[in-house]
């Protein structure tokens, strides 16, 4: 469905097309390039280390081949081609994928950060390049750098001696070696030495060493690049990122007035507006028909007629002369309502729809308004929605990706695991095609995982003989308490206060507690925790069991008692005595004596009349007769396999009773609640279900627990792929199969040493399990190599008889009844008589064959080392999936609860795959070969789907396998690139066309329709209206699809270039970058955050405005915990740090938050130590795993502290702490309240909040302890965000006022996330001008947490969400000033300040000024209700106490906050203030005096002689110009002077380039508002218009009908739960 009449639109990558009156042809382009910090590494290595990329195992052979090519004098360009033609010809390219994919990862440079890695090591361990001997052979203490000297050592064995035998005296130090070091070894040889080569191909030692290095047998030879003699200095200019430009609200001007306000030419007076046909337009009248008779909507209701526009060549058409619509207004509600589905129709009717695609999203600003007013209405829908309009996704073979995966750099690592991943399917016996066609359906329709809440309940309901042992102690349903509750289910559907449970009156969260009655801490769970739950109405079904013997099941009857002879709520009342008695307050058990004097004392005070038909019974009658629900109770506990370990049922699903048991209960309840509001919605299910029960009747419960079905903490999913296993230790399975010719899905291999008790115990439960079911295969692997051949056939073990019957083959024949038997007997007299003459031959060789017997064991001992299971354990093994057995209570009935549930789980989808595949011809395979198929084909999909071990933590879905989205392009609007009948990479893509994800995806499809393996389904899913979030922004990317060489032979540097932009609007330029970079601008002299090409000088619109970015870090992220814990929590408050190998300055160092124990450290390419800070984390913990490769990674001590970054994908490390001995309860910091850690449900609990504490989260509360610091601080430390020239103009002048009002040390600290160059380059010297310090902090904003879009509110972010990790450790306090604040007094003042215990301190917002009295939204609706008295506060100015801020976790609370409120975007109006303001209840703020903080907009005139700061805050009435506000402060125009003054004479002694320099301070310029507005929404002015950071407008909390928000927090002062 492609067509070429948009080739070169497609070819332009997003090519701002023109039309009529809207742009000049040659308005000042926009270029942005983008380099490394670091030389780019020689081009032959990347091109080595990029093909190795492709084909590991072929690196050394590789390298051989192309180091012919290092000491020839070429040019990148012949060098590179000459490599292609090197790597094709010898098949390392072998197609045509793998050459596209390597040439898109040389265009990325994707490799060098590795080869910089490589450099780095050898920098930090101090190797340097010797002229002559560059390349070399690193031998003991020896540099060898010629051959002859190199094969004299190898001829006479001198292999390194690295110490003197029996001496502990070292000779020589081995080398040290890191996990990116290409290693060489001979399987099966045990090499002399490590022989490590630096290795330089550009000399000619390297090939001759490095071939002749290769064939020792005994070395182990290692490569590592080092660098040339004469490194370049030149960065490496990279590709495979975007720029976009966007339209920036102009209702405030925010330009800077020194580089002037008009242009050197008036463009719209002497620049001609020329006109030219586009292809959008085009295409509308193409769309239109020749029929038609509306025109093609014009910008420009006075254009000529004579000019070469569109409109000419419509009159040349005979179309109508051009209309007079106005381009630039505002798209009406009406208009925005039609667009989404104008532009999908439009798109679809194009020759080439990606290109159209590409086109109009990529310029959308300038399209919208041409679309709207010049496509026809669109057509109604004929299909009902399946999707939620504007819902975007990518699906590969049926997978997921995400959008940060769905990107050139991301997307070759991807393709390759994919491609591998099919050809391992493809090797059982199927095609490439075919193979991929059954990974795409790996996943059973609806399964969302291990653990979804469909799987792994059990139906609880009580048997005929166990009735009423579920004790209840309430029912939602029925009791007065609830009434007022709503009785339908659709009340779920409501919306609700954050956290807190629906009233609805319906048992739908039920919870059976099977405790134990007489253990301290069960007691107090019940009479506490659940009691109070039910007082307070909480809508949760409570009940609970007795578990255990003895005294225990004395108190249980005691209990069983007081409920059938006096009531439920009479025995509470005895719990409740019983756990206020001090005899309860500790765990374990009570003693019996003290219970009953409790009881005694209690009961003494019951007035409480016996129930109809009972009589009263004295204590020692009550616990010595035994009872039927007591004892129905251990017959329910044993019949579901809980017997004797205490828990909770939650709706079916077993939660053991431990310190987390309330977090993971209200988890449940939660993923519950999602469960059925999915099922209503849908329609499913309505009010006539019975939901006491529903979840015992789901599909996926079980009548019995078995703890070997879902995985724990303590046995973990593990699936292994087969093909890794088998093959590689050469055991051959023997099976035996059930009896029949049926198909054999399932293949179970038991692993056991069989000659022991367990094992044989085993065999015996797999081979009657065997004998049940007919879908089951079955075959021994001995475990243990600690066995001799026994010479007595008739008293054989059952290892012997195993190996025996193997090794005749009468295995696979004889069926279950006679194996049972045969172990059944013990001794085995009747072995003989199953054989006839040959195999009895067979036994007898057997027996003398002890060689064969120990071969057979060590490779069985193998498997089961590969497996993971260990020499002598015990485990099963179905299709794939490994579990451990440690005890002998593995019977048939947990076989069997394991193969029912694989089978659903994981087999049937692959067995429904191969039905499709042979659907028409039939199956090929016989009975064994399909089984092999099944079980080796689902071991591999499953392997593909199994849960990273953090997917817990993250909370991210588990990858599931699935084509549905097939389904819905049967109505949808969709186009297809590529041959699907050939395509092993088949991609789904859902997009919006009118997102951010519209802009960014098209060049990425575009560079996959060039490959022949691709089949892509792009379903155009367009929101319901356009107003939701039009694109407001130009965009472009670039992304060469190989490398691109000049003239010259050097390569060109990737840049991408807007052109023919509209000169009247002011853009904002945001680099879209990969996740992992940390870029800044680094060169230009222009104001990227308001460009403004109008008022370019006539000198320099030819060039236009260029910035060049820098690459300066890759983030590696980090999520820690600590492993001695019992749950693995994060070490809230703990530091680590980077440092260089072999030095003990930190590079780097960060606080892990209690946010999913998240740690971000910065870095360049490189191998840097990971380590604890020293001080008090080193006190508390030690290091056990830096996590390199994942959440499993190997301790420190096998691996070595190191942490390597070798990629522009940055990398997620997962560190692992363990507390010192002695330091088991200490914390870093002082200990926080359990709402941190996850107990809060919404506010309903706070009463129960010491309680929890009681339950290991709260049991020290030692002193806070602040951070050692490691030098000396500044008295004043100020920070503050600035981000364009007038911003940074202010932020000069602010600094200069605070120095001015201090005799004291300063520090200023600035983000370095939003300065420009210009910034940059004059700070240092105004810092030495005026005697001050300054530090440069920067943060990426975490991975997990939801980001904004507008940079406004990112800057806004920064100034509240990441306070606990900007700033070094040991800095205790801060404060924030606004760039655009002129200080008048000594901020020492405000640093000295007592906080009375709160974590900041600001000043109220002002209220004394009654012209904005309408625009104080925080008098009024939520925040009256939300503040309850207390006030809001701005935040130009506050003071951090960073040592109490941590301490409280504040900025973990704030950031689970924010993370729960963003989710609507129309929350947090104003973020910065919003958020602190919100959570004051919790996080309390300091209330500084009025007189801190003034601005003209809020406070009074009256008040500003006394105004300690003056902000120049907008003003909603008047919407003046902050350089007018300006100039209303007497003193800014001396500051303003004084700083304009100094550089111009910083410029004049050429320590500077900027060009504002020069200008003067009085230049202040009529900037006209620009007109920017064309996709702007037609709002009602008032108070909710213009938002700064000084908010004028009422924030919203998401998903919340405010009326009922009103009502709830008027009613109640609920708590907003924390997401995180």
């Amino acid at each position: 469905m492609r067509g070429s009449s948009l080739a070169t639109l497609a070819a332009g990558l997003g090519l701002v097309l023109l039309w009529p009156g809207t742009v000049a042809l040659d308005s000042p382009r926009v270029q942005v390039s983008l380099r490394t910090s670091w030389p780019a590494p020689p081009l032959l290595l990347e091109i080595i280390e990029t093909a190795a990329h492709t084909k590991p195992d072929s690196f050394f052979s590789i390298a051989a081949l192309l180091s012919q090519l290092g000491p020839l004098p070429r040019s990148p360009s012949e060098q590179y081609t000459s490599a292609l033609n090197i790597l094709q010809l010898n098949k390392h390219l072998a197609s045509d994928f793998e050459t596209k994919v390597f040439e898109l990862e040389m265009a990325a440079h994707a490799l060098s950060p590795l080869v910089r890695a490589h450099f780095g090591a050898e920098a930090d361990a101090g190797v340097v390049s010797v002229r002559g001997c560059e390349s070399w052979v690193e031998w003991g203490e020896e540099r060898v750098c010629e051959m002859e000297r190199l094969k004299e050592l190898v001829r006479e064995k001198k292999w390194p001696p690295y110490a003197l035998p029996c001496s502990s005296i070292v000779l020589a130090v081995p080398p040290k070696i890191f996990p990116f070091d290409h290693i060489h070894e001979h399987d099966g040889i045990t090499p002399h030495a490590t022989i490590l080569h630096h290795a330089d191909p550009s000399v000619k030692f390297f090939a001759s060493a490095h071939m002749y290095l290769t064939v020792i047998p005994h070395i182990r030879y290692v490569l590592r690049w080092t660098p040339p003699f004469e490194e370049a200095a030149q960065p490496a200019y990279l590709s495979g990122w975007g720029v976009t430009l966007d339209l920036k609200k102009t209702e405030y001007s925010a330009l800077d007035d020194r580089l002037g306000t008009t242009a050197g030419s008036d463009a719209s007076a002497s620049t001609e507006e020329t006109e030219r046909p586009d292809e959008i337009v085009q295409l509308i009248r193409s769309y239109r028909g020749p029929s038609s008779s509306e025109p093609v909507a014009d910008s420009d209701s006075d254009s000529d007629s004579d000019s070469d526009s569109l409109a000419s060549a419509s009159a040349s058409d005979d179309a109508p002369p051009p209309g007079n619509q106005d381009l630039h207004a505002p798209l009406t509600e009406e208009e925005q309502l039609s667009l989404p589905l104008q532009i999908t129709q439009l798109v679809l009717s194009a020759p080439d729809p990606l290109a159209a695609l590409s086109a109009i999203a990529r310029s959308f600003p300038a399209y919208a308004p041409v679309i709207a007013r010049s496509m026809p209405a669109p057509e109604p829908l004929s299909y009902e929605p399946q999707l939620t309009p504007g819902f975007s996704a990518v699906w590969l073979n049926g997978g997921t990706l995400t959008a940060n995966e769905f990107t050139a750099l991301s997307l070759p690592r991807i393709l390759r695991k994919e491609t591998s991943i099919i050809r391992s399917l493809a090797s059982l016996g199927l095609t490439d095609v075919q193979a991929a066609i059954l990974l795409s359906n790996a996943s059973v329709p609806g399964n969302a995982g291990e653990d979804s809440v469909t799987e792994g309940r059990v139906d609880i309901r009580e048997a005929e003989d166990e009735q009423g042992v579920i004790l209840w102690w309430n029912n939602v349903a029925k009791d007065k308490r609830y009434q007022r509750y709503v009785p339908s289910l659709q009340g779920l559907l409501r919306p609700t206060y954050p956290g807190s449970f629906h009233p609805v009156a319906r048992n739908i969260y039920n919870v059976v507690l099977y405790l134990d009655y007489a253990n301290g801490e069960a007691i107090q769970f019940i009479a506490g925790y659940v009691n109070t739950l039910i007082q307070r109405s909480v809508p949760i079904r409570f009940a609970t069991v007795g578990t255990g013997g003895g005294d225990s099941k004395r108190v249980a009857r005691v209990v069983n008692y007081l409920v059938r002879t006096y009531g439920r709520s009479t025995a509470m009342k005895f719990l409740t005595a019983l756990g206020t008695d001090p005899s309860t307050a500790l765990d374990g058990p009570v003693p019996l004596s003290a219970i009953r004097r409790v009881y005694t004392a209690w009961f003494a005070t019951l007035d409480t009349p016996v129930a109809e038909g009972k009589e009263a019974k004295s204590w020692e009658e009550i616990i010595d007769t035994p009872d039927e629900v007591t004892d129905g109770g251990e017959r329910w506990a044993k019949r579901l396999g809980v017997y004797g370990e205490p828990g909770g049922f939650v709706n079916g699903k077993w939660i053991p009773y431990d310190d987390t048991f309330m977090m993971k209960m209200q988890n449940e309840a939660g993923r519950c609640l999602q469960h059925l509001q999915g099922e209503l919605y849908y329609g499913r299910i309505d009010d006539l279900e019975d939901v006491d029960t529903y979840f015992y009747r789901l599909p996926g419960t079980t009548k019995r627990l078995s703890r070997f079905v879902q995985p724990t903490t303590d046995r973990p999913l593990k699936i292994v792929d087969l093909q890794q296993v088998f093959p590689k230790t050469g055991w051959h399975s023997r099976w035996i199969w059930p009896t029949g010719d049926s198909d054999v899905p399932i293949s179970l291999w038991l692993v056991a040493d069989f000659s022991s008790t367990t094992g044989a115990a085993l065999a015996r439960e797999a081979i009657m399990a065997l004998e049940t079911d007919s879908r089951l295969r079955l075959s021994f692997v001995p475990s243990s190599t600690q066995h001799e051949l026994s010479e007595n056939p008739s008293a054989m073990p059952l290892t012997d008889l195993l190996y025996r019957l193997t090794l005749t083959d009468r295995l696979s024949t004889a069926t279950p009844d006679e194996l049972l038997n045969l172990i059944t007997q013990g001794g085995h007299p009747e072995l003989h008589e199953m054989m006839d003459e040959s195999q009895r031959l067979l036994l007898q060789e057997a027996s003398d064959s002890v060689s064969g017997f120990a071969e057979w064991l060590s490779r069985g001992a193998s498997t089961a080392n590969l497996l993971g299971l260990g020499e002598g354990r015990s485990g099963i093994v179905v299709n794939g999936r490994v579990i451990p057995i440690e005890s002998q209570d593995f019977t048939v009935a947990d076989i069997q609860a394991i193969v029912a549930f694989e089978l659903r789980k994981r087999i049937q989808p692959v067995i429904s795959g191969i039905e499709q595949l042979y659907a028409a011809t039939g199956s090929p395979f016989d009975r064994r070969t399909y089984a092999d198929l099944v079980a080796y084909a689902s071991s591999i999909t499953s392997t593909v789907q199994a849960a990273d071990p953090s997917a817990g933590l993250l909370q991210t879905a588990v990858p599931q396998r699935s084509v549905l989205y097939k389904d819905v392009t049967k109505g949808y609007s969709y186009f297809t690139i590529g041959d699907e009948s050939r395509a092993i990479h088949r991609f789904g893509i859902i997009l919006d066309p009118i997102s951010d994800l519209a802009q960014r995806w098209p060049a990425i499809l575009q560079w996959l329709a060039t490959l022949n393996t691709v089949y892509v389904e792009v379903i155009l899913n367009p929101r319901a209206d356009g107003s939701a979030a039009p694109l407001k922004s130009y965009y472009k990317s670039v992304l060469p699809f190989q490398l691109v060489f000049g003239e010259d032979g050097e390569e060109t540097r990737p840049t991408v270039r807007f052109e023919n932009l509209p000169e009247n609007s002011i853009y904002t330029l945001a680099m879209d970058t990969p996740p992992a970079w940390l870029v800044r601008p680094r060169e230009s002299p222009y104001d990227l955050d308001n460009i403004f090409l109008a008022t370019l000088p006539q000198s320099a619109r030819v060039e236009g405005v260029k910035a060049v970015f820098e690459l300066q870090y890759l983030v590696v992220e980090g999520h820690a915990r600590e492993t001695n814990s019992r749950f693995e929590t994060p070490p809230r408050g703990a530091q680590v740090q980077i440092a260089p190998l072999n030095g003990s300055v930190a590079l780097d160092d960060t606080m892990i938050m209690a946010n999913l124990g998240y740690l971000q450290l910065k870095a360049q390419p490189g191998v840097f130590e990971f380590g604890l800070r020293p001080g008090r984390t080193s006190e508390v913990f030690e290091l056990e795993a830096v996590g390199n490769d994942g959440w499993n990674s190997k301790p420190i001590n096998e691996t070595g502290p190191y942490l390597t970054v070798t990629s522009f994908e940055g990398m997620t490390i997962y560190p692992r702490l363990k507390r010192r001995p002695g330091m088991e309860k200490a914390e870093v910091l002082e200990e926080v309240s359990s709402s941190v850690l996850g107990f809060d449900l919404g506010g309903l609990l706070d009463p129960l909040y010491d309680f929890a504490s009681k339950f290991g989260f709260s049991n020290l509360k030692p002193e806070p302890k602040a951070v050692a610091t490691t030098k000396p601080q500044a008295d004043i430390n100020i920070f503050t965000v600035a981000s364009g020239l007038l911003y940074e103009r202010f932020a000069l002048i602010m600094t200069l006022s605070v120095m001015r009002h201090t005799n004291h040390t300063v520090k200023f600290w600035f983000i370095e996330n939003f300065l420009s160059p210009s910034f940059l380059e004059i700070i240092p010297y105004v810092a030495h001008e005026y005697g001050f310090d300054y530090e440069l902090v920067t943060y990426k904003w975490p991975s997990w947490l939801r980001a904004q879009k507008e940079k406004q509110r990112v800057i806004w972010a920064y100034k509240i969400l990441f306070l606990d990790v900007l700033f070094p450790l040991d800095l205790k306090k801060v404060i924030f000033v606004d760039a655009d604040q002129i200080v008048r007094t000594d901020l020492k003042e405000l640093v000295d300040l007592d906080l009375h215990g709160a974590p900041y301190g600001y000043t109220p917002m002002g209220d004394d000024k009654e012209d904005v009295e309408g625009f104080r939204f925080w008098k009024t609706g939520y925040w009256k209700e939300q503040l309850r008295g207390k006030p809001y506060h701005i935040s130009a100015l506050y003071v951090i106490d960073l040592v109490r801020f941590r301490q409280l976790a504040a900025g973990d609370r704030l950031r689970g906050q924010y993370q729960g409120l963003s989710a609507d975007p129309n929350s947090l109006a104003n973020l910065d203030q919003d958020l602190p303001n919100n959570m004051q209840h919790e996080i309390p703020i300091y209330s500084l005096d009025k007189d801190w903080l003034w601005c003209e907009t809020w406070c009074s005139g009256d008040r500003l002689e006394r105004a300690k700061t003056i902000d120049l805050c907008q003003n909603p009435l008047t919407k003046e110009p902050k350089l007018a506000r300006a100039r209303a402060i007497p003193e800014w125009e001396v500051y303003d002077s004084e700083i304009a003054t100094l550089t111009r004479r910083l410029a004049k002694e050429g320590k500077i380039h900027w060009s504002a320099a020069m200008a003067d301070s009085d230049a202040l310029g009529n900037v006209g508002k620009a007109n920017a507005a064309a996709v702007a929404v037609n709002e009602p002015t008032g108070a909710q218009e213009g938002a700064e950071p000084e908010a004028m407008r009422e924030s919203i909390i998401p998903g919340i009908d405010q009326s009922i928000l009103d009502a709830i927090a008027a009613t109640e002062p609920h708590r907003l739960r924390e997401e995180l």
